[in-house]
């Protein structure tokens, strides 16, 4: 008995290890459809990195692809990597759940409820820093498009984008 209890503890560190990362990657996409519909975080956050840096580090930005399709390209790419981690994570959280079952219907139990708790705490830091990574990136495009061909940036973000890009076109081309 001392030894399942042993391997459950176990199985259940690497469950709050391995499902705070699944929750994570649920929860990004979210977190980036409200960040990006929030006009004050994104210009506290723009304020934050500065005008004089997004102005040098958009420089370097040359979408071989074109602005919006680099744009668009961008966000599809974060959100296919958060699913594809999602889903390798689960996969791990399967395999707990079946040594959990083979260790005793109790642990899996454990460890199913455990699982679920760990959806209610808010995302992490880091994925935070993952989703504003995402946000930088794509206001660079966003202010280089604007100096670039302004009246093309300006119909896409505010016209064929604007649930996405609406707010960060208002915030890079505010001066």
């Amino acid at each position: 008995m001392i030894i399942r209890i042993i391997i459950e503890t176990i199985l259940g560190f690497i469950l709050l290890v391995v499902g705070s990362g699944f929750w994570n990657c649920v929860k990004s996409p979210k977190f980036l459809a409200k960040t990006l519909g929030d006009y004050g975080e994104l210009k506290k956050f723009f304020n934050h990195l500065g005008k004089e840096k997004i102005k040098q580090e958009s420089e370097v930005v040359d979408p071989k692809i074109g602005f919006s399709a680099n744009i668009v390209l961008w966000i599809k790419a974060s959100i296919s990597a958060l699913d594809k981690t999602r889903n390798m994570l689960l996969v791990v959280i399967m395999g707990i759940f079946i040594g959990s079952y083979f260790l005793g219907s109790f642990f899996l139990l454990i460890n199913v409820v455990l699982f679920f708790i760990m959806f209610f705490p808010s995302i992490s830091a880091s994925a935070q820093n993952n989703i504003f990574s995402d946000i930088h990136t794509i206001m660079l495009n966003v202010y280089k498009w604007n100096k670039v061909n302004r009246a093309e940036c300006e119909r896409f973000c505010n016209t064929e984008q604007p649930r996405i890009l609406e707010n960060i076109y208002k915030v890079v081309t505010e001066e």
